[in-house]
């Protein structure tokens, strides 16, 4: 796994020519928070999101089962000491979930992933959560909460030296 997660993270990393000025991506920073600010005061103050009828979730029940089953093969490989698998399961659940409109469920299940990340030490993982966090937090109308992770995701990865990763959480 090691192995093969360094030959991904290499090919993912943009040539040394065609690296994204460091001054850009700061003014990328400024603007995304500029425009969290604006929404943030524009947002009602009732963030209680409003249920998608049966007939707009995404084939609804089945959807539905497919998240559940991914969360229970998650639970499953997290019983047998596979922290790696599981915490890779629990983001599939929340990927499925969310486009489900469950966001309750997505968040669960990506705290469970950034747990498991955590416990592993795998700051790409967790930085991997923090990103997706942060859509589900935005979808859920709690724009703060979204700035913050998208903020500690984008830290991590320029930690990392992951400047594709970067520019992924940037968009």
């Amino acid at each position: 796994y090691k192995q093969a997660l360094v030959h991904d993270r290499s090919a993912l990393k943009i040539k040394p020519s065609e690296k994204y000025p460091v001054q850009c991506i700061r003014e990328i920073e400024v603007i995304l928070d500029q425009l969290t600010a604006q929404k943030t005061e524009n947002a009602v103050k009732d963030t209680a999101r409003v249920e998608k009828p049966d007939s707009v979730q995404l084939a609804g029940d089945g959807v539905k089962q497919q998240a559940d089953s991914l969360l229970a093969s998650a639970k499953k490989l997290e019983d047998k000491g596979d922290k790696i698998g599981s915490s890779k399961a629990y983001q599939d659940a929340a990927q499925v979930y969310r486009m489900n409109g469950e966001l309750d469920d997505a968040m669960r299940s990506l705290k469970k992933s950034y747990a498991l990340n955590q416990q592993l030490g795998d700051r790409d993982g967790q930085a991997t959560d923090l990103n997706n966090m942060a859509s589900v937090y935005y979808d859920s109308g709690q724009y703060r909460e979204s700035v913050e992770n998208y903020k500690k995701a984008l830290s991590i990865k320029k930690r990392l030296g992951d400047e594709a990763g970067e520019l992924e959480v940037l968009t």
